[in-house]
């Protein structure tokens, strides 16, 4: 009977945002396995039992990249930096 009524209630808030707008698509949240929906403008997907937007392993993998490569380039111009102020006077 609970899973029924939380199949209900997720059924009710994809049906809400598919009136406003967004789009249901073929894949599921990994949390609580909720079909996801897209919104239209930015292609985000969202799990509406979580409500938390949820990425594609590409899009996870493209996040991590630019993290280390930010990361590296903070640490190179830190580095940088700090060598000239803490060197030899």
């Amino acid at each position: 009977a609970e899973q029924r009524a939380r199949s209900d209630h997720s059924a009710d808030l994809i049906a809400s945002m598919l009136v406003k707008g967004w789009g249901l698509t073929a894949d599921y949240c990994p949390r609580c396995d909720t079909p996801l929906v897209r919104e239209k403008a930015t292609r985000r997907m969202f799990c509406v039992d979580c409500d938390l937007f949820v990425m594609t392993e590409a899009e996870a993998a493209e996040a991590m990249a630019k993290q280390k490569s930010a990361a590296a380039a903070a640490a190179a111009a830190g580095g940088n930096a700090g060598a000239g102020a803490n060197g030899p006077a």
